[in-house]
């Protein structure tokens, strides 16, 4: 994984591997589709219409 967050959720004994899932509920859709694009392609086409989210959801 390129995130070391997600990265750390699966390599460890935490819920998230023992479900094989990560339930984020606290980000809009299209704000966490965007940051896993840009994180997993270095792309963010729609930065300039979501900054702010992105920049919220990077911060938690």
């Amino acid at each position: 994984a390129r995130s070391p967050v997600f990265a750390a959720m699966f390599e460890h004994e935490m819920e998230e591997r023992k479900r094989n899932r990560v339930d984020i509920t606290d980000v809009d859709h299209e704000v966490l589709r965007e940051m896993l694009r840009f994180i997993y392609t270095d792309r963010a086409p729609n930065l300039d219409k979501m900054a702010d989210d992105l920049l919220a959801a990077a911060d938690k």
